[in-house]
């Protein structure tokens, strides 16, 4: 049984993870304070060792990971639920069949995260986190205005195809704002400019098998209108899930001029 007792949880470590010790030494002292430090070295070894094929360390990494999410003691499973499961990006829908083969206590974290099994294996998805790692997690990627020109020549690289929405049209109200949506999505136009007739639109949509929408100037839309920005991101959200299910994968990045926006060098900085 796995104690939250930061000593303990060192020592589980180092038996089971000789060789994360090996390739990150850690500062004891500052580790013995916040055992969250290790968990994000682990969720970083994890995706390491899938990325080269190295299933015996995967499969290692899980077993302790599951002893953690099995845990009488909360504290050990809250530390595996956002130092582990929330890192490794249950949004990202490369990942989901990595999620679907863990062991069932681990699977339990993940739902409660926020993780939905697909239907069929994902086979060609694009993992966005280990083409932009600096980027956070989540099903919105927010990427600040400095590396947009970056970001849209990967994605075209990964066989994105790439439609833009304007944030400023949502000063302008909500039909600027469908319209614009119109434009992004090809809708006919005759079509209702109420969320409705957007859904009805949306079920006909022949996606690409990878899209990319990307949301310029997505800051000031929201402080422009923050209630129909707020309704615009929950029906992209359903979205992204609802394509996903088919097999479709739909990223959404919002462009903006904040620090809350990552890039390469925001990480650098940090």
């Amino acid at each position: 049984m796995l104690l939250v007792d930061p000593n303990r949880l060192l020592c589980e470590v180092r038996l089971s993870h000789p060789d994360l010790l090996e390739a990150n030494p850690l500062d004891e002292e500052a580790f013995l304070g916040r055992p969250v430090v290790l968990f994000g070295d682990l969720t970083r070894f994890v995706l390491s060792a899938r990325q080269r094929g190295d299933d015996e360390a995967v499969a290692r990494s899980l077993a302790f990971l599951e002893r953690a999410a099995h845990s009488d003691d909360s504290r050990v499973r809250n530390l595996v639920g956002v130092s582990f499961v929330e890192n490794i990006g249950v949004w990202d829908v490369a990942v989901s069949a990595f999620i679907g083969d863990w062991p069932p206590h681990l699977q339990d974290v993940a739902r409660s995260c926020g993780w939905v099994p697909l239907p069929r294996r994902p086979g060609n998805f694009v993992w966005i986190r280990h083409e932009f790692p600096w980027l956070d997690v989540g099903f919105i990627h927010a990427v600040h205005e400095s590396a947009l020109r970056h970001l849209r020549t990967r994605l075209r690289e990964l066989g994105f195809e790439l439609t833009e929405l304007e944030g400023s049209t949502m000063a302008a109200g909500r039909d600027a704002f469908f319209g614009d949506l119109e434009f992004a999505f090809g809708f006919p136009e005759h079509f209702g400019r109420n969320w409705d007739a957007v859904n009805v639109c949306m079920r006909d949509f022949e996606s690409p098998p990878r899209l990319a929408v990307i949301w310029r100037a997505s800051d000031e839309a929201a402080r422009a209108n923050p209630a129909l920005f707020g309704e615009a991101c929950a029906q992209l959200r359903r979205w992204v899930e609802a394509f996903r299910a088919e097999s479709v994968q739909i990223e959404l990045f919002l462009i903006g001029l904040s620090d809350s926006y990552r890039s390469p060098e925001s990480v650098e900085r940090y």
